[in-house]
């Protein structure tokens, strides 16, 4: 359950190479007989990833600061409201 929401956020921001490593993995653990304990997957895993050429936690970082800087962008509902009120009260004097 941890690997396939794991790889639904990577997915999710696009960082795709992740998503389909992470992907491997569960499917590898579900078609293994007998189970594979959590440890041995998550070791290979970290193993793959430590080869990743991509610099995964700037990738992460940079979709937040997207993600802050488009919310920060949008005004938000009660500071539409409070302008709202601001401007009728304005008028009204």
């Amino acid at each position: 359950m941890v690997l396939r929401d794991a790889e639904a956020a990577f997915a999710a921001i696009e960082i795709t190479n992740v998503a389909n490593i992470l992907r491997d993995a569960r499917s590898g653990a579900l078609a293994a007989q007998p189970c594979v304990p959590a440890g041995p997957i998550a070791q290979h895993v970290q193993q793959t990833l430590d080869h990743f050429q991509e610099p995964v936690d700037e990738l992460i970082g940079k979709f937040a600061a997207e993600q802050t800087w488009t919310r920060l962008k949008r005004p938000s509902f009660e500071s539409v409201t409070f302008a709202s009120s601001a401007h009728t009260e304005a008028r009204s004097r």
